[in-house]
């Protein structure tokens, strides 16, 4: 089975989408305060591709539905103290109408929440049992009827129909549907509330028809021979009741259940509390992961610079990454010069080579549409000596860090950004993305060793920030002295960040080969390099960027 991590997957989607996810180990269920989703740490372990699917959906319903359309102080208003028939008709018609906007807002959506629908049709969250209690059928109905009539979902609505003319009659059943409709198509949630208060007394008025007297149906002008017997009888006045007054009295026993039914008699409504229960029973054993508490250096410590002893190294690195990104560039130069329209007076020119056979130039190259981000550990360890020299690993890092950020920083605005952030147990940046190189530069001038190597958080943690970016292309660059922790975790996190188009490379410095190409196989890194020495580092680093520029 292809295993995906769900924390990994819900930080990618999240981040896609413009909406922030956190987790929460005292969580007992995944929610929205309407400004971020919360989800517990039980749900971030592994889960196949249909629970990744749910989870896409459920973050999409929540964060580009909910978050962006519902307005949670009327919500609260309402189900602060309404009755579990009431805080479920208003769950289905409020998903309705925020997934109608979330998918005018943003067309993508449709497709994620039609798969997740998809998805969990087989496990029959929007089946009706064969008896289901009267509460039930009228949340069947609305479910699947505007699910399918109204946002064109993958679902039946026929059945719901035909158990909801058996309890309410076609009347009652229509006009249901007709005044959720309003409410889905709505332009606020208060528009929701009003549609589910107007449910609420529409069966209020059949459960007491004595509270709401209505015009009662003519007799017939001619009654049957067995209604006159029995009128003409004085048998204690009572009488056989018609096909009506039976259907009458059916509908009027049905909607009373509905309105007094528990949460449980009312079935699933929220799209949000079904995947929930779908992905909890799929997903694997939780995995010890969390996200990582980060800082931002503020000021850049006056006159810090590499040092000298490591001096070469920086110069090495930076020019050789240097001559990769230029060679680079000057390819996509190169090949977008066919961008314009054919002259017919310049085609002889390619006799001498010369392309320039083009009305007017292509647009400008693409670039490079690349966004790295440069992890450096900063655990106690790398405080010690590295192989033969007087070098300590911690130096040697910051003379790598520095030569990389002085090489990219030349391709900023040419399609590279990067950002710089240290971990151990938090992580440290230094250079933001949105930061100039220049000015952030010395911020390297506060990294300490200290602490431990907690490699897997500072990596999940990593994947959720640079998953934000609008580059095509996505890589953590990792550099770290230590072991990379739980193996199995680091694989899975990997596969699902490689799948979003994640990729995470990694330096080993002063590690055993053997180990480092051990942890870098099984952990499943795009590339690796190792060095033992601080002349080995630029080959190195290479070895580890390999193809990616």
């Amino acid at each position: 089975m292809s295993l995906s991590h769900m924390g990994t997957v819900a930080k990618i989607v999240a981040a896609s989408m413009g909406v922030e996810v956190v987790f929460d180990a005292s969580a007992d269920t995944a929610s929205t305060d309407g400004t971020r989703i919360t989800i517990p740490t039980s749900l971030i372990g592994n889960g196949d591709a249909r629970t990744a699917t749910l989870m896409r959906g459920f973050i999409a319903h929540e964060g580009v539905g909910h978050i962006r359309h519902t307005d949670m102080a009327a919500w609260i208003a309402f189900v602060r103290d309404a009755s579990p028939l009431g805080k479920s008709i208003l769950n289905i018609i409020e998903d309705i109408r925020i997934e109608r906007l979330a998918c005018r807002v943003y067309p993508g959506i449709k497709r994620i929440l039609d798969e997740t629908v998809e998805a969990l049709k087989p496990e029959g969250f929007f089946d009706l049992p064969a008896k289901p209690h009267p509460a039930g059928v009228v949340t069947g109905l609305l479910l699947n009827c505007l699910r399918a009539e109204e946002l064109g979902q993958p679902l039946d609505p026929i059945p719901a129909r035909a158990m909801a003319f058996k309890l309410f009659g076609v009347s009652l059943r229509d006009d249901i549907l007709k005044i959720a409709r309003q409410g889905s198509r709505g332009r606020s949630t208060a528009e929701a509330v009003e549609a589910t208060k107007a449910i609420l007394r529409l069966l209020g008025d059949v459960a007491n028809p004595a509270t709401s007297p209505k015009p009662q149906p003519a007799q017939s002008a001619e009654p049957k021979d067995d209604q006159v017997g029995e009128e003409g009888s004085g048998s204690e006045g009572k009488q056989e009741a018609s096909p009506s007054q039976r259907q009458s009295l059916k509908q009027r026993k049905s909607a009373a259940q509905a309105l007094t039914a528990n949460a449980k008699e009312c079935g699933p409504s929220g799209l949000e509390e079904i995947t929930q229960e779908a992905m909890g029973n799929s997903i694997g054993a939780s995995q010890s992961l969390t996200e990582m508490p980060r800082s931002i250096v503020a000021e850049p410590v006056q006159g810090w610079r590499p040092s000298a002893r490591s001096a070469g190294i920086s110069r090495t690195l930076s020019r050789k990454l240097e001559d990769r990104l230029q060679s680079r560039v000057d390819e996509e130069d190169f090949s977008v010069r066919g961008g314009g329209r054919l002259d017919s007076r310049r085609v002889s020119r390619t006799k001498l080579l010369d392309l320039e056979v083009f009305e007017r130039e292509g647009e400008e190259a693409p670039g490079l549409d690349t966004a790295v981000f440069v992890l450096v550990d900063k655990s106690s360890s790398m405080g010690s000596t590295m192989g033969s020299s007087d070098d300590t690993t911690e130096a040697v890092a910051l003379d790598v860090v520095s030569a990389l950020g002085d090489a990219l920083a030349r391709f900023d605005g040419r399609g590279v950004s990067f950002a710089v952030e240290g971990f151990s147990d938090s992580m440290t940046a230094y250079k933001p993305f949105s930061a100039p190189w220049r000015g952030t530069r010395a911020c390297l001038g506060h990294y300490r060793a200290s602490g431990g190597t907690d490699f897997c958080s500072a990596c999940f943690t990593a994947i959720g920030e640079i998953a934000k970016r609008p580059e095509k292309r996505k890589v953590i660059l990792a550099l770290t002295d230590g072991d990379v922790g739980q193996i199995s975790l680091v694989a899975s996190i990997q596969k699902t960040a490689v799948e979003h188009g994640i990729e995470t490379r990694v330096v080993f410095l002063g590690i055993n080969p053997d180990a480092a190409r051990c942890m870098a196989t099984a952990g499943g890194f795009a590339r690796y390099g190792v060095a033992n020495q601080a002349e080995d580092v630029p080959k190195a680093v290479f070895a580890a960027l390999e193809d990616t520029f």
